[in-house]
């Protein structure tokens, strides 16, 4: 797909060489954070405690480029790569071509003071299906062990997890506890979560995570007529089912935000657009979310509306992109309203 926006493949994270920032594994961390006492440094499972101030968490899948020089890192407090899947051969889609592209990332990351993770599964059936075929429980140690390993041979500083949809079934809480229980101290885990299918998720595997990141995004899925995709009042009723209405602390509920639309009309049903294109097409993109082009209708989030969640996030746990590949450059982009946001 053009841009694969979370319906499909979902969140993101990825790892760190061994002797990419200290031996340990894990990035220093910032100022900030380390003032507000050892931020986002696991919880349940006995990783250190505290809040990340403002955490800003982006996504970067492995298909997009992994040039750090591409990317706003210093503005970030998290990376997720997306995904350390397990493949049909045995392998990992952290192997190679890509393997060697992402060291350096995660160094240039970790050396800016952002936490780096790795994201597993994803929105897409292969991804998450190819996940959930190992948390099952006559494998799950064995795939617990093989995520460890991850851990220590890249440096990262936790996992991700984006199981969706069907996929959050009964092996998904005894996964999560385990998989807590196994992480090393001070290693973070978290999730993507999506209010579509929000009563899957137990409150036990909930209080396992760091935080959680909302997607806050593709309320309307493979539709015939045009809809608000990621609209800010839909926002606020997600973000108070997570906090409400699910009971889960507003500093750990991380807002999730697209940096893509969707577009009816461009072909035959429903397709994703980056920002980046949708902008380049039509500039006022920057302040609305609603377009209407003879037969095209597209719906996404336009800087104004980013700033506008931008801001509430900081009332929340922070807020998180997917992902940073779609966005526009420059003073266009979304990333700086989220930026300036953090100032």
């Amino acid at each position: 797909m053009i841009v694969t926006p979370r319906l499909f493949v979902s969140a993101c994270l990825l790892s760190a060489a061994t002797f990419a920032v200290a031996a340990c594994g894990g990035s220093s961390k910032p100022a900030d954070a380390a003032d507000a006492g050892g931020a986002d440094s696991g919880g349940a499972g006995g990783g250190p405690s505290g809040i990340h101030p403002n955490r800003v968490v982006g996504y970067i899948p492995t298909w997009r480029s992994l040039v750090p020089s591409a990317y706003d890192l210093a503005s970030l407090t998290h990376l997720n790569i997306a995904f350390a899947n397990p493949t049909a051969d045995g392998g990992s889609d952290f192997d190679e071509p890509v393997r060697p592209q992402i060291l350096p990332l995660v160094q240039a990351a970790q050396a800016e003071g952002v936490l780096v993770l790795a994201s597993i599964a994803g929105g897409s059936d292969a991804g998450g299906g190819a996940v959930a075929a190992q948390i099952v429980p006559e494998l799950r140690d064995a795939y617990i062990a093989s995520l460890l390993g991850l851990v220590e041979r890249y440096g990262l500083d936790g996992i991700d997890v984006d199981i969706e949809g069907e996929y959050v079934n009964a092996d998904y809480e005894p996964f999560v506890k385990e998989l807590r229980a196994a992480l090393p101290t001070g290693k973070l885990l978290t999730a993507a979560v999506s209010i579509k299918n929000g009563d899957s998720f137990s409150d036990a595997a909930l209080a396992e995570y760091d935080f959680i990141n909302v997607m806050a995004y593709d309320y309307c899925s493979w539709t015939d007529e045009a809809c608000d995709q990621a609209g800010l009042e839909k926002t606020q009723d997600d973000l108070a089912y997570w906090t409400e209405t699910r009971s889960l602390p507003t500093d750990k509920t991380v807002l999730g935000v697209p940096f893509y639309g969707w577009c009816w009309g461009c072909a035959d049903k429903q397709t994703a657009m980056t920002y980046a294109s949708i902008l380049a097409q039509y500039p006022q993109a920057e302040t609305e979310d609603w377009i209407e082009d003879g037969a095209i209708t597209i719906s996404l989030n336009s800087r104004a509306t980013i700033a506008t969640k931008t801001e509430w996030g900081r009332d929340y746990g922070g807020i998180m992109i997917w992902e940073l590949g779609q966005d526009a450059s420059g003073t266009d982009s979304l990333m700086s309203v989220v930026a300036a946001g953090q100032d």
